[in-house]
């Protein structure tokens, strides 16, 4: 049974849940309820789902591309969706891997695509999502060239194709599905973007991205690269006439995936870096011995749904501390052993399950079987005291009456 300590335990937690970059340890927050861990740009890592967590969900947002160097304009958006992973994973080790911002486009020289972010295990992609193009330039009038959005920036997976300028179709075309896209056929181009690629999943888990298509190269025209994802966003391309028009063509977005049997409860655009954020939710209790325990024997109960890697105590009756120990680092039920003192009294008590200093959870009622006390001393006794006592009282009287007899035979002779 949760207390009302616990709740405020929850809210405290909720509110400073830890947050873990995809280049440090991930070792998930001391939690019971809201509990948070997210992953930002960086290498590539691992992070499993604990064994006995409910209610996980993922967010995974893809990074958006570079803006242009007119108005700042920002590149297209990456996608941003999230899942319901229920416990379906629970206890396996998930690959994680989020995709940065792309570089903002200077005066001269190409610009960066945003990052796809990726969620796999050892069967393939479980969560994609798109990363946006960067944002090319026209030079006559000046003016930005947005780059396509990234798969699930709205209800679409796939990668938008970046903007046409004044009729021209300069900029790379948006990833469909697993089919990365390209440069247009527009003619006029002097220099065409190159084709993204494609991701994969080795058999081990580990994430191969699928990189945007790599923007023309001309005469240091601001020209942006596809968004990363599933499947890579095209390049831009250029286009050269004469001094009435220089146009630097923005990248397409690349696409975003889910596994089969999964959909998307929210998807939305994101300006920024990409990230990939878990939560879960744990749901702590202690179990009751199975039979009656005496005075100063062991037990030992069952304690599930905390947090792994995180220290508990156990209470008898809520106040004194019995045992102590620290779940496991992939979660799951632990069990543990406790010693009754020897002066606890007969009849009904409980366990509770404290963690941080928070009371967790309480067990049902057990019966404690009380010591057998020493009148003289005040001294408790074991339980098979009282038994072999009983015992010897019992085989005095018998030699006893047999002595008895034996005497009683003689005096008749």
């Amino acid at each position: 049974m949760r207390k009302t300590a616990l709740l405020t335990m929850v809210g405290l937690a909720a509110a400073a849940a830890t947050l873990i970059p995809a280049m440090s340890a991930t070792a998930a927050p001391t939690c019971d309820t809201g509990c948070v861990v997210s992953f930002t740009p960086g290498a590539q890592t691992t992070w499993t789902v604990p064994s006995d967590a409910t209610d996980v969900t993922v967010v995974v947002a893809g990074g958006a591309g570079g803006a242009s160097v007119y108005a700042s304009t920002p590149g297209g958006a990456g996608g941003k969706v999230t899942v319901d992973l229920g416990t379906s994973y629970n206890g396996e080790t998930l690959h994680v891997l989020a995709g940065d911002k792309g570089a903002d486009i200077a005066v001269e020289g190409p610009g960066g695509g945003g990052g796809g972010s990726y969620v796999a295990d050892a069967s393939g992609f479980i969560a994609v999502a798109g990363g946006g193009g960067g944002t090319g330039a026209l030079s006559t009038p000046p003016a930005a060239v947005p780059g396509g959005m990234g798969g699930y920036a709205s209800a679409s997976a796939n990668g938008a194709d970046g903007a046409s300028v004044n009729g021209y179709d300069i900029s790379g075309l948006g990833a469909v599905g697993a089919t990365p896209g390209g440069p247009t056929s527009q003619v006029g181009l002097v220099a065409y973007g190159g084709t993204g690629g494609v991701a994969s999943v080795a058999g081990d888990g580990t994430i191969t991205p699928g990189a945007g298509g790599e923007p023309a190269l001309y005469l240091n025209f601001p020209v942006a690269q596809g968004g990363g994802g599933y499947a890579g966003g095209g390049g831009g391309s250029a286009m050269e006439g004469g001094s009435s028009l220089a146009a630097a063509g923005a990248g397409g977005g690349g696409s975003g995936f889910l596994r089969a049997g999964l959909t998307a409860s929210a998807v939305e655009p994101n300006t920024g870096a990409g990230s990939i954020t878990f939560t879960y939710t744990m749901d702590p209790s202690i179990s009751a011995p199975t039979a009656s325990v005496p005075a100063g024997s062991t037990a030992s109960t069952i304690i599930d749904g905390v947090a792994p890697s995180t220290a508990f105590s156990v209470l008898l009756d809520g106040t004194t501390v019995v045992a102590s120990g620290t779940t496991p680092v992939t979660g799951g039920p632990v069990t543990q052993s406790f010693t009754v003192p020897a002066d606890t009294s007969g009849g009904t008590h409980t366990l509770t399950l404290q963690v941080g200093g928070i009371r967790a959870a309480t067990s049902a009622a057990f019966t404690v079987t009380a010591a057998i006390a020493l009148a003289a001393t005040g001294v408790s006794t074991p339980w098979w005291v009282a038994p072999g006592v009983a015992m010897l009282i019992a085989v005095g009287t018998l030699l006893l009456w047999w002595t008895s007899r034996r005497s009683r035979a003689r005096l008749v002779r």
